[in-house]
């Protein structure tokens, strides 16, 4: 198989991406061998998602590199189809955009080799692939990716347009989501959306008020729908021409009608209408939802949070095949998702007061615990308890999950006991108080035992 004009450099080792969980190391190896011997191994998990892996394999040379390349690029093992590409000290060279394009309208019988064998006329490929979706179909679409720029303005430049098993291609460099999002923005547009207008608004006020700034005769369909979460309708209306749809909004926005401020703008997908949340920080959507019945499955936590807003996604969390009480609702409003807080954490069910709040990346979350837990420096023993440790609330669980080996030393009526990675702590009993010293790092946790 050719790679473009000359050869790219490979190196001895390869990276096989879009791995499924259901791939091992002997699969892979099982398949490498039949090619060419490897050094090498290793599969990991992708860092930025929960269900993808790709692996490392080494070869003793950069020959049977090559080989394997050819031979196995886009070839199906079990679910996925493999991606085979160079390792890169740099992998922004695979994102790029300005190396990066995409494919649209090709066959469904098309594969990732197909892709690499014809593009490789217009430059050295780097990595290419065919999108499938969870039935392992194609979707009509790919990506290539070139090791120059060069190589994709040529692909875009005489590929879009040609026909490709009696379809005609659309060649066009990838763009990121944010720049779809521009782009979107910039593009004229005909479809309007009309918010927060009054309960009893019906679809002839709707037009017969944007009639009052527009030609009747340019208003194609004007249509509302009750929004019973907010108590408000909301409205569309759909233009013939993209110039009075721009006209309409920049008249009507922020208007007050009957006692309602209404809100006029384009009409955007949910999609569309997340990434500029997210782009303005308003990210405030996903919530974090613990002691819900076993019995609740996705469908029943959606309904229960369904009436506070539009949902996006409603997930429990599965471990060994049953729930573990914690479900995850992501909103696409932020207010829907501070209203669901506001009435449902507490809220009991099965006797069971739930606790809803919004959810935070694991790493986040372990930084607060290790600010919360880091200012108990200063700890007073109680008078006249009984022997035996006392510590503050949350302390010593959280040091059996974080510390793997302890090390404790006696001083009289004070134990001071830290994990062995922190560094090396000085204390003195003083009034029953315990004092640390800055050296401490912030994963110590220090118990007080009283004497009997």
């Amino acid at each position: 198989m050719s790679y473009g004009r000359g050869q790219m450099r490979l190196g001895t080792t390869l990276y096989f991406g879009d791995l499924t969980p259901d791939v091992t190391e002997e699969d892979l190896e099982e398949l490498v061998e039949e090619v060419a011997q490897l050094d090498s191994l290793h599969i990991a998990r992708h860092p930025q998602s929960s269900g993808l892996f790709h692996a490392f394999v080494n070869f003793y040379n950069e020959k049977s590199a090559r080989a394997v390349m050819n031979a196995l690029d886009g070839v199906e093992v079990k679910s996925c189809h493999l991606r085979i590409s160079p390792k890169k000290s740099n992998p922004s060279q695979r994102t790029s955009g300005n190396n990066n394009v995409i494919v649209k309208n090709l066959d469904k019988s098309l594969t990732g080799r197909d892709l690499r064998r014809v593009f490789g006329r217009y430059g050295c490929v780097f990595s290419c692939k065919v999108e499938y979706d969870d039935y392992g179909q194609s979707k009509g679409f790919g990506y290539v990716n070139f090791e120059t720029e060069e190589g994709a303005r040529e692909a875009v430049a005489q590929a879009n347009g040609g026909c490709w098993y009696e379809k005609k291609l659309q060649v066009e460099f990838h763009l990121t989501k944010r720049e779809r999002t521009e782009v979107k923005k910039s593009e004229p547009f005909t479809n309007v959306h009309v918010k927060n207008l009054p309960k009893e608004y019906t679809a002839e006020k709707l037009s017969n008020l944007f009639s009052s700034f527009v030609d009747p005769r340019r208003i194609f369909r004007a249509a509302v729908e009750l929004v019973e979460r907010k108590g408000t309708c909301q409205g569309f209306v759909n233009f013939t021409d993209p110039e009075y749809a721009k006209m309409a909004v920049r008249n009507l926005n922020g208007q007050v009608i009957e006692g309602y401020e209404i809100s006029v703008g384009r009409f955007q997908k949910r999609e569309e209408r997340k990434a500029e949340l997210a782009e303005k920080g308003e990210t405030k959507t996903n919530l974090y939802i613990k002691h819900l019945p076993e019995c609740m499955d996705d469908a029943n936590l959606e309904r229960m949070f369904g009436k506070f807003g539009e949902i996006v996604s409603a997930k429990m969390q599965i471990k060994r095949g049953r729930t573990t009480g914690v479900g995850y609702v992501n909103f696409v409003d932020p207010d829907d998702a501070a209203t669901a807080i506001q009435k449902m954490n507490a809220f009991v069910v099965d006797d069971k007061a739930l606790f809803v709040d919004y959810h935070q990346p694991a790493e986040r979350r372990q930084a607060e615990l290790r600010v919360k837990y880091s200012q108990h420096r200063v700890c007073q023993v109680p008078r006249g308890r009984a022997s035996g440790p006392v510590y503050s609330q949350g302390a010593e669980r959280t040091a059996r999950r974080e510390s793997q080996e302890f090390k404790i030393k006696n001083y009289g009526s004070v134990i001071v006991q830290q994990s062995s990675d922190s560094a090396r702590a000085r204390a003195y009993s003083n009034n029953r108080k315990l004092h640390t010293v800055p050296e401490v790092t912030t994963n110590w946790f220090c118990f007080l035992y009283c004497s009997e």
